[in-house]
């Protein structure tokens, strides 16, 4: 009896793949599967197993397409795929070449063709599911004239399931065949297609798989759901959209938010080397500029870990209450340091930051914002879009904002009950921020116009001269006991 269904449907959270397939493997895991025969049982079913399964055959990669925009589910894949890059554009050209394709059926040169040999070439895909089924004598809704014989019917989680590895190989594919679909033609490959099913660690797997390609740490972290305590404290802020956690997503990098928002952890980096110093010295963060970000991120991943595992608060989580504040310190800084400086600079006589020669050397082209204002730069922690709230009138470089900011770790403190971090008690930082930038601004702008942002920024001494300056600030904050 023939049955029709569909290629593929969604059941709640569930997304049901069904695919042809000629030769079909099933391998068992071997460690239960040792204990189970050794202790007299009959070889198992597929059906009646509860451990690890690996199903693997080779399937038409026309088959992969079930419909435009239609995706298995991809959310567990540690990073996204750049089909424009080079290794992808090898994938395609693999499964068709135009050249040949273009000729006629005698012009055809004799020998496999390349794509004959991609199911060897190729690694393939793998994907993780709860439950597999065959299926017999289907025939597809839509497509009247070819029955299947067998067919695989893959129950995957559209959260926790799905493609792990080869989501390259994947989107590929889904291009090539709609491609050739406009031509009236099919592509002559089979894929690869790995079905793993119960598996106990699905992130670790995801982890692992995807090593060839040196998947960034910050994606695998994010697979394991370690960003989730900083989705909710940035989710308010206005880049929070723009946040790229995968490897090859467009925005700001994760760890680049990570590197700047540990500069004000008091756990990481408290105030003083020595609380006990008779004139404490400001400890200098050992991220300060140009540090790995593996490095940072491990610091991060193992203070998240050990907070669930000892039922804490994390110091992430402590931080909620000045997160909105050090962005928006980031941001006066790129928007307002020029009119800090002619305020504050040369004793407030005379100062123009336009004439500085680290301003000239770094000067960008000037743009237009919709309403005629010229610009530079937009911001780094704006939404994103051209308007004038995002506009810098002139290019700050990373590398000079960022000691100027992280400076400001020296006016924090801790609720001595919660841990919550808050501002020195009395201080509206907003109202302030430009009085103590002007501190240092003026041979903040001297160095940097001699040596560079770049230099400027690796250079212990700069750090330990903002710092200090803010350190004798908050003494001055302590000893009026409220504000200025």
């Amino acid at each position: 009896m023939i049955k029709e269904l569909t290629r593929y449907e969604k059941s709640g959270n569930v997304f049901i793949l069904r695919v042809p397939f000629r030769q079909l493997t099933v391998a068992y895991d071997p460690h239960r599967l040792e204990e189970h025969l050794a202790s007299g049982k009959d070889f198992p079913t597929p059906d009646s197993w509860e451990h690890t399964l690996l199903y693997t055959t080779f399937i038409s990669a026309n088959d992969l397409f079930v419909g435009k925009d239609i995706l298995v589910p991809m959310k567990k894949n540690p990073r996204n795929q750049n089909t424009k890059s080079s290794v992808s554009n090898n994938i395609a050209s693999s499964l068709i070449n135009e050249e040949l394709d273009s000729l006629d059926e005698g012009q055809q040169p004799t020998g496999y063709p390349i794509c004959e040999s991609f199911y060897i070439n190729n690694r393939g895909i793998a994907l993780v599911a709860h439950q597999v089924k065959h299926i017999k004598n289907i025939s597809f809704i839509g497509e009247k004239g070819t029955i299947y014989e067998d067919v695989l019917e893959i129950y995957m989680d559209e959260k926790e399931e799905g493609n792990i590895d080869g989501g390259h190989t994947y989107k590929i594919i889904l291009e090539q065949v709609q491609k050739m679909a406009k031509k009236e033609k099919n592509i002559n490959a089979f894929v690869r297609l790995e079905i793993n099913v119960n598996l106990r660690d699905i992130t670790t797997f995801a982890a692992a798989r995807n090593t060839n390609a040196a998947v960034k740490e910050s994606s695998i972290m994010n697979s394991r759901g370690e960003f989730d305590t900083l989705k909710v404290l940035l989710q308010d802020l206005p880049f929070y959209e723009r946040i790229a956690y995968r490897q090859n997503d467009k925005g700001i990098p994760i760890e680049n938010i990570v590197e700047y928002i540990e500069l004000f952890n008091l756990k990481k980096s408290p105030h003083f080397e020595s609380e006990e110093m008779r004139i404490p010295q400001p400890l200098v963060p050992r991220q300060k500029w140009g540090s790995s970000k593996k490095d940072i991120l491990k610091f991060y991943s193992d203070e998240i870990n050990s907070s669930i595992v000892e039922e804490r608060a994390s110091e992430y989580d402590l931080m909620e209450p000045i997160i909105e504040d050090i962005f928006w310190i980031y941001t006066e800084i790129e928007k307002n340091l020029h009119n800090i400086y002619n305020k504050y600079a040369n004793g407030k006589r005379s100062a123009n930051f336009a004439g500085l020669s680290y301003v000239i050397r770094n000067e960008a082209k000037e743009k237009k914002l919709p309403n005629g204002k010229p610009y530079r730069q937009l911001i780094t922690y704006g939404d994103g879009e051209i308007k004038e709230e995002n506009a810098m009138p002139y290019v700050i470089d990373k590398g000079l904002a960022t000691p100027i900011a992280a400076m400001f770790r020296m006016l924090l403190d801790k609720d001595s009950e919660t841990g919550r971090y808050h501002w020195v008690k009395g201080l509206d930082i907003r109202q302030h921020t430009r009085e103590f930038i002007g501190y240092i601004i003026e041979d903040t702008m001297k160095t940097v116009a001699e040596e560079g942002p770049d230099n400027y920024a690796k250079n212990k001494k700069t750090w330990q001269t903002n710092l200090l300056t803010m350190s004798q600030l908050r003494m001055q904050l302590l000893a009026a006991g409220v504000g200025l």
